[in-house]
C-alpha cells in the first residue's frame, strides 16, 4: 500500500464515511430518538482527514476519528487536533475499516 494518498473524494473513503454515518444514525434513532440528530463530516488536512461528529441543531462538535491519508489507517482521536497511536483498522482491509467502529468512533485498544 505504498504511495497511497487518500482524500475525501475517494470512493473507498466515501463508502466508509457513509457506513459510519448509517451506524451513528441508526444507533441514535434506536436509543436516543428525542435527541438532536447528529452526523459525521470530514475535514481534510495535509496528513490526516479528521472525522467530526456534529449535532444538526447546534454548533457543538467533537473529533470522532482520523484517517491517515498516507495508508488508509483508521485512528482514534487523542484530542481535537491529533490522533492516538496505533490503527484501529484500515480502509483497505477485509472489513473496509469497520471492524472496530461503533457509534462512538474507533474502539479503545484492549490490553
Amino acid at each position: 500500500m505504498n504511495n497511497i494518498l487518500v482524500n475525501q473524494t475517494d470512493e473507498t473513503f466515501i463508502n466508509w464515511l457513509n457506513a459510519c454515518n448509517t451506524l451513528l444514525t441508526e444507533y441514535m434513532a434506536r436509543l436516543y430518538p428525542n435527541n438532536p440528530k447528529e452526523h459525521l463530516e470530514a475535514i481534510q488536512g495535509s496528513r490526516y482527514i479528521k472525522i467530526v461528529r456534529k449535532s444538526i441543531d447546534s454548533t457543538g462538535r467533537s473529533a470522532w476519528a482520523f484517517i491517515d491519508r498516507t495508508n488508509g489507517d483508521v485512528l482514534k482521536p487523542a484530542g481535537w487536533a491529533s490522533p492516538a497511536k496505533h490503527a484501529r483498522g484500515n480502509l483497505f482491509d477485509e472489513h473496509k475499516g469497520m471492524a472496530h467502529i461503533s457509534a462512538y468512533g474507533p474502539a479503545y485498544l484492549r490490553g
